[in-house]
């Protein structure tokens, strides 16, 4: 099987994913069910109009992924999404919603009841009937917490014809894992899609204070997870380069090898997320909040234009501190934290005396817009030994170039562990790739970034 008892129990490969949509529009309803039955790994098994419906009926529908409407007559979405929880624990809630300010509210609110994601549809009938990137993101985050596409690999949802029995011939996985609360709300149980094992071998870096370790030789705040391959994959690596062996796929009991962190005090905080992001990003924030007077944070979290502003004040209400969409051209001041705009990439300019946000227009990177990347990579470059970077949860791998030039300048980057992960994507691609110098669970990340800032490396 390509997922775990906890995760689609009893599902064989030849199972589709089990589609339940609840809008109240005729037009949307008959839209998506048209796209969804063009995917041969994906069936429509209910609609309802009304979230009073959808309750009533989720039992025996017994939905793999619900696409759930915001505004709707009778019950609402807001309303539906913890009593469709609770009568369908298994079930995987993403949020679809016009891009307005009002419903980007809702939609981070849905994520604290336990909803994994969203989609912002686009406005009018009109609208939606011409969106194709809109039906490929819709159909993309379908497959991945359906089980069918590995989440490191997600990205332009080009391939909807992808098969499950792929997914699980590459050696993709799902299983349960505990979502972190947002605004104080209490967690609730979540299923995790993610790669099983890493296929690279970590990589070892040039410089001279960020070599790589075992985990043994220190004692790091929260005990780095990292999920080993199984033989099978650790005997392809061997087949084709056997020296890899014995530093990738390690084997139950021996230690993954991780870069040291930088001995430079950090003078910058650079944060990546995606799915599931904005609570992660409020537990990360608020732990570090007493710590972070006399240096910047600057965030890219990927969402719609009219969500990071929503984010950003939900983060400043949090903290009690400046949060804002950072502005072209202004100068960057200790103590503010700086969103990215939603459709704009946000990087750094100037030296390490005067550093300027830059927002760019121009196209994608990694599918992303905003990307984690160019403001990695910007700050990597000003700061060097002195950025400290996080990435948390999220489809695809962007972040993980960044992350690459920040290890490679002697920076320092943590990446949230799998089991704490809505979707271990970003942070298990560069985690893959070796670009880490730790892995922790959501809770310690905060408590570890806060020891970073006073000094304690250890």
């Amino acid at each position: 099987m390509s997922v775990s008892d906890k995760y689609l129990k009893g599902r064989s490969l030849s199972q589709k994913i089990r589609v339940m949509i609840v809008d109240d529009s005729v037009v949307v309803r008959g839209m998506f069910s048209k796209w969804l039955e063009e995917v041969n790994d994906i069936e429509v098994i209910a609609v309802h109009r009304n979230g009073l419906l959808a309750v009533n009926n989720i039992a025996n529908d017994n939905p793999d992924v619900v696409l759930l409407d915001i505004e709707m007559p009778e019950m609402d979405g807001i309303t539906a999404l913890p009593l469709l929880l609770e009568n369908c624990p298994s079930t995987k809630v993403i949020i679809s919603s016009t891009l307005t300010t009002r419903n980007a509210e809702i939609s981070l609110r849905a994520m604290a009841l336990g909803a994994v994601d969203y989609v912002a549809k686009p406005q009018g009938s009109g609208g939606l009937t011409g969106a194709s990137e809109f039906k490929a993101e819709l159909i993309q985050k379908i497959r991945v917490f359906g089980g069918v596409v590995n989440p490191i690999e997600a990205g332009p949802a080009g391939a909807v014809n992808f098969k499950a029995s792929t997914a699980a011939k590459m050696g993709f996985s799902a299983s349960s894992a505990v979502r972190p609360s947002f605004s104080g709300s209490s967690a609730s149980q979540s299923r995790v899609v993610r790669p099983v094992g890493f296929k690279k071998p970590l990589k070892e870096s040039s410089s001279s204070d960020n070599k790589p370790f075992k985990i043994g030789e220190a004692k790091p705040t929260g005990k780095p997870q990292v999920e080993r391959a199984a033989t099978s994959a650790k005997q392809t690596i061997a087949r084709s380069n056997p020296s890899a062996v014995s530093r990738a796929t390690k084997a139950p009991g021996e230690e993954a090898q991780l870069h040291r962190f930088s001995k430079t005090l950090p003078k910058i905080i650079v944060i990546g997320a995606s799915t599931g992001g904005p609570p992660a990003l409020l537990e990360v924030t608020k732990a570090i909040n007493d710590d972070v007077d006399h240096l910047p944070v600057l965030i890219t979290q990927h969402m719609p234009a009219s969500f990071t502003a929503i984010l950003a004040q939900h983060i400043a209400k949090a903290t009690g501190r400046e949060c804002k969409e950072g502005e072209h051209g202004e100068e960057v001041r200790n103590g503010v934290i700086y969103v990215a705009p939603g459709g704009k990439h946000m990087s750094l300019s100037g030296s390490g005396f005067s550093v300027k946000i830059h927002l760019d227009d121009g196209p994608q990177i990694n599918y992303c817009k905003p990307s984690v990347d160019p403001l990695f990579e910007s700050a990597a470059k000003i700061f060097k030994k002195a950025v400290l970077s996080v990435i948390l949860t999220g489809m695809g791998n962007d972040g993980t170039g960044g992350a690459e030039k920040i290890i490679s300048q002697g920076g320092s980057v943590i990446v949230q562990d799998e089991e704490s992960s809505v979707v271990w994507g970003m942070p298990g691609s560069a985690a893959q790739e070796g670009f880490v110098c730790e892995i922790l669970p959501l809770q310690n990340i905060g408590r570890r970034v806060s020891s970073l800032i006073k000094g304690k490396v250890l």
